[in-house]
């Protein structure tokens, strides 16, 4: 995909690609340019507000009449396309307990995948990603 003009673009006319005059995004490519430094300038700003520790010394602490849980285990079924949300959900227990540990379990049925895509595609991914494979069923 190109963003603007002068960049090389990967043209494979699909749904959501459009062609466009060049004139029309001179303009616009320069206010881009802009608003992303004047993005990334507040972002580092933000970014020091948001730090883990400062989120848990803001967060008012919990009242004692309210049952606490110290340890939590789930069991999830996450549809493909949601996986972003756990993350989410992993990333806010990581900051209220000390020890959060994420254990995934993928099921590919009803397709085929040669050998040399499971180790090119799959297993060189998650080894440059630093994901430990506990178990694998390969059928």
């Amino acid at each position: 995909m190109c963003k603007f003009i002068g960049d090389t673009p990967d043209v494979g006319l699909s749904e959501e690609e459009i062609i466009i005059r060049a004139d029309k995004c001179i303009k616009e490519k320069n206010e881009h340019i802009q608003r992303e430094a004047e993005e990334s300038s507040k972002y580092k700003i933000d970014n020091l507000s948001r730090s883990p520790l400062a989120e848990k010394v803001k967060e008012p602490p919990v009242q004692d009449t309210e049952k606490q849980i110290s340890n939590l285990t789930l069991n999830l079924k996450v549809p493909v396309g949601q996986i972003f949300n756990v993350v989410g959900v992993t990333n806010y227990l990581n900051f209220k307990f000390d020890r959060c540990e994420v254990k995934v379990t993928i099921v590919a049925k009803e397709g085929k995948l040669s050998q040399s895509e499971y180790e090119d595609k799959i297993m060189e991914a998650l080894m440059q990603a630093g994901i430990k494979i506990i178990e694998q069923d390969k059928g």
